[in-house]
């Protein structure tokens, strides 16, 4: 999750909900463009649901997310880019911070 994009992508979905509670009444449509920023909030969702997940599952995801994030990291490094600090395995960062 992007959370540069995160509140610009909120305002927008939130003025699309209230468009299509709307349009349910009148049996409009929404614009493709509209249909692409709601696939992005499914993306959104579904990238941060382990956040609701019992303790065990959400940890198990967290330890996939931050082995994915590394060797993102890794593969940076080697190509020579600078890496941020979620992704660098040798700098210690909080879970609790970067994960919630």
């Amino acid at each position: 999750t992007n959370m540069k994009k995160h509140f610009k992508l909120m305002t927008k979905f939130k003025g699309l909900a209230e468009k299509i509670t709307k349009l349910r009444k009148n049996s409009g449509s929404i614009t493709t463009a509209e249909k692409t920023l709601s696939l992005c909030m499914f993306i959104k969702l579904a990238d941060l649901g382990h956040l609701r997940a019992p303790g065990d599952v959400h940890r198990r995801w967290t330890s996939c997310l931050m082995q994915e994030c590394w060797k993102q990291g890794d593969k940076m490094r080697e190509m020579g880019l600078p890496i941020s600090p979620l992704f660098e395995r040798c700098t210690p960062i909080e879970l609790a911070n970067s994960q919630v």
